[in-house]
């Protein structure tokens, strides 16, 4: 297991989770540009929770593994992160956006489950997820609007898709990709123009030995006005001549 110590935000700028003994007297406070990763939000502490895929642990001043409730700060004096530590890794936590909301939040369901709501900083939903044995297992995202943007399921054996819609932020379809054959692992698949006509269409099968999924049998492909353009045979990805 990598080894978290203390002081978390030393290093920030290179790399948060420094395995270097750091002295408490070195303690940091960061700022919201530090610990926000753009696209993903607060990340940083993900490596701590267990039921997420995370094998790091806490150590506290003296160096032992964290226990109990642990805080941590920005460098304005608001609350970043709470979280309740059990042997250096985290059960559940919030972190906090600097404006005060709350920016995610993990429960865990039992030993193998936990779910991890995020927001944006306005405070509306943005993502719901729940993790079986460190694998998102069911996942929801959403526009800031409230729009659902995308509905996934994945199939906790082997993380292959059991269903993914991806919506435009006015709610219309984008992709519908769901499973129709198990036991083959085929999938029906439709995608869509942003005015909401049918792009193409066709079925596609789970290649495990890739981690992919191939276009098989008949796809057909449209305009933007819905109007049949192509007709194509596929094989394993592969377009078949006439």
């Amino acid at each position: 297991m990598k080894k978290i110590f203390l002081v978390l935000f030393l290093l920030i700028q290179s790399n948060f989770f420094s395995q270097n003994v750091i002295k408490p007297k070195e303690l940091y406070k960061p700022t919201q540009d530090e610990v926000v990763d753009p696209e993903y939000g607060i990340i940083i502490y993900n490596k701590l929770v267990p039921c997420m895929g995370g094998d790091s642990i806490r150590y506290n001043k003296v160096g032992y593994n964290a226990q109990s409730w642990q805080e941590d700060y920005y460098a304005s004096g608001k609350l970043l992160h709470r979280g309740f530590y059990i042997d250096g890794q985290i059960k559940v936590f919030k972190n906090y956006w600097e404006n005060g909301n709350l920016e995610r939040e993990l429960i865990t369901v039992d030993n193998l489950r936990c779910k991890l709501f995020t927001y944006y900083p306005n405070g509306q939903a943005r993502s719901e997820i729940m993790y079986y044995e460190g694998i998102e297992i069911k996942q929801k995202d959403f526009f800031e609007n409230g729009s659902i943007e995308l509905d996934e399921e994945i199939d906790k054996k082997d993380g292959s898709i059991i269903k993914r819609i991806i919506n435009y932020p006015d709610s219309k379809p984008k992709v519908i990709m769901e499973l129709i054959d198990k036991k083959n692992k085929m999938y029906s698949y439709k995608e869509y123009y942003e005015n909401g006509n049918l792009k193409e269409e066709g079925t596609l099968n789970f290649r495990k030995d890739m981690n992919d999924y191939v276009k098989n049998g008949e796809w057909k492909f449209y305009n933007e006005q819905g109007q049949l353009v192509k007709t194509t045979k596929y094989i394993n990805n592969e377009e078949q001549k006439n």
